[in-house]
């Protein structure tokens, strides 16, 4: 899905000098006829290309944002167009918006660590990623490329779900996951339910009419700590965050666990605060609720010790 193999990008950087039909496209490259029409195939029905004409029928880039964001990076020059292929795309979308320590990126890729390190070896050769004492990150003067990385990798996700619902509503990117919202009488099966609604399986019912979504690249099961940090990634209004405090005040949650989130989101000095918060410790934020109003808060909902 977010992924291209060495033909693909060949073929995306032919088109980016004129549409061509495929018979032009398979002398270019060179491939066979049949491969042309396959790689011609594929890159449209992902929104990277489009299609115009008859006889011959030519294909062109598309203006999706991610055929834009692909064409960009291509074009600079800057890099090698190997530095993109397959799984070390991967692991550039998995650290486009945070930096990601080794097992995580790990995690998000599907990579095993001996094949991590290979890639990350790879990419630090021509400057795209640094790597020290186990946090692999996007140097800070690659700002215009991780942009264009994460307009790639929000265009992907948006032609891949926008194909497949109707009017989802967009909240929150992190490279390889996502969080988008629908109607509550939408039937969806992509991602995992999440938000006000995923709080009914721990006893707290909240009325919505949005239900909120989370997908992700690789196999994830939530948890409730998940839920809480997911409230704020969507909305880190008085609301959201008095959810998420209620919450994590309903069960015995995994502090650990949550700080370590915490921290590859980008969440971790708002929720070190909400930790102190649920431990009776002031907090100065106009964010959080009161203690007046999250005692009622508790009360309203049957949360109580």
């Amino acid at each position: 899905m977010f992924s291209l193999s060495r033909n693909e990008i060949r073929s995306m950087i032919s088109l980016m000098d004129r549409p061509l039909a495929a018979k032009e496209l398979a002398q270019a490259i060179p491939l066979s006829l049949p491969s042309a029409y396959r790689i011609l195939e594929n890159l449209e029905s992902r929104g990277f290309i489009r299609s115009e004409g008859a006889h011959p029928r030519c294909y062109l880039p598309s203006d999706s944002l991610h055929s834009q964001a692909l064409r960009q990076i291509l074009g600079s020059g800057d890099y090698p167009f190997s530095a993109f292929l397959d799984s070390k795309m991967l692991i550039l979308l998995s650290i486009c918006y945070h930096e990601k320590d080794n097992n995580r990126v790990a995690k998000e890729t599907g990579l095993k660590k001996d094949s991590l390190r290979k890639y990350v070896r790879e990419l630090e050769s021509v400057g795209l990623i640094s790597s020290k004492e186990n946090i692999i990150k996007i140097p800070s003067i690659n700002e215009r490329f991780r942009s264009l990385l994460q307009d790639y990798s929000r265009g992907v996700f948006n032609h891949h779900i926008s194909s497949r619902i109707d009017r989802p509503i967009f909240q929150w990117a992190g490279g390889l996951d996502f969080l988008f919202s629908v109607s509550i009488d939408h039937d969806v099966d992509e991602g995992s339910i999440t938000g006000p609604i995923a709080m009914e399986r721990y006893g707290i019912l909240l009325v919505t009419d949005l239900i909120d979504r989370y997908w992700s690249f690789w196999k994830r099961e939530l948890r409730l700590e998940d839920h809480a940090l997911f409230n704020i990634l969507i909305d880190r209004t008085r609301a959201r965050i008095s959810y998420s405090l209620l919450l994590l005040d309903s069960k015995d949650y995994d502090k650990k666990y949550l700080l370590q989130e915490a921290r590859q989101l980008g969440l971790e000095t708002i929720i070190s605060d909400m930790v102190k918060y649920l431990r009776g410790k002031e907090v100065r934020r106009t964010e959080f609720p009161s203690r007046q109003e999250f005692e009622q808060l508790r009360r309203d909902y049957g949360v109580l010790k």
